[in-house]
């Protein structure tokens, strides 16, 4: 009867041990703790240039658009001006553009470097991108508006 009171107390005192661990260990698995080779930093992204197929720079990646689930769903892409003056916004879906490593960037054919993880993963982003238009259609373009620019209600 004295070792059955025994091993009970050693079960419950060891489960009662095992409950903060346990607690720990998933409270830890929450949180993230290294960049893997398949994702980007979005900060780096801002300010990437923008080049056409045939290597002309069209434009440069001023922001992203991320929706409530946390997708990147596009990029505003700045076209013309000359330091952000005379500059035109323009939006594209995140999917349109091609992204290119920097090993890519140094061969002939700098458009098929879509898939470049390997390489991206030491830098945590891309060299540049590669979109499918002139500068001349992005210009023709129709503007991006901010949230902020479209709310012309006034102050009260």
């Amino acid at each position: 009867m004295k070792t059955a009171k025994l091993l009970s107390c050693i079960i419950v005192g060891s489960s009662l041990l095992a409950g903060p661990a346990l607690a720990q260990s998933s409270a830890n698995s929450q949180f993230i703790t290294e960049q893997s080779s398949s994702e980007w930093l979005g900060s780096k992204l801002i300010g990437l240039n923008v080049y056409d197929p045939q290597k002309n720079k069209i434009g440069g990646i001023d922001q992203l658009l991320v929706d409530r689930s946390g997708n990147i769903e596009g990029v505003v892409i700045g076209v013309g001006g000359f330091l952000g003056v005379d500059q035109k916004d323009v939006a594209l879906p995140f999917k349109s553009l091609k992204w290119v490593s920097q090993r890519a960037a140094n061969r002939s054919d700098a458009t098929t470097a879509s898939n470049t993880s390997s390489t991206d993963a030491s830098k945590g982003y891309p060299d540049h991108a590669v979109l499918d238009m002139t500068k001349d259609e992005l210009k023709n373009a129709p503007n991006f508006h901010y949230a902020s620019d479209t709310d012309k209600s006034p102050k009260k």
